[in-house]
């Protein structure tokens, strides 16, 4: 019996973020063929511990990150399996008043 491995997950990229009303943002992502889920996450700038924000089979998610240096990744899910991470964006929350 032959076992073939599953190619890799191709990695979502352009993961852009923009204040969509005051303190919520809105991120976005070119779409990965084949994707069925992504995974968006986020971590202070000086730390490895990222957290979940949403899975969503959309490019798209709407977020409000508490005030301080967040950078944010995304991964595309599929029967494959998970991607690598995307490129990481980074964005300065700060306050509203």
């Amino acid at each position: 019996m032959e076992i073939k491995s599953n190619p890799k997950n191709e990695v979502p990229k352009k993961v852009a973020g923009f204040e969509y009303f005051a303190p919520s943002h809105e991120f976005s992502w070119n779409p990965v063929a084949d994707a069925t889920l992504y995974l968006f996450e986020y971590a202070n700038v000086d730390s490895d511990s990222w957290e979940e924000v949403v899975s969503t089979p959309t490019c798209r998610c709407e977020f409000t990150p508490p005030t301080g240096d967040w950078k944010f990744r995304v991964f595309a899910m599929n029967y494959n399996g998970k991607s690598e991470p995307s490129e990481e964006l980074s964005v300065y929350i700060g306050n509203y008043v």
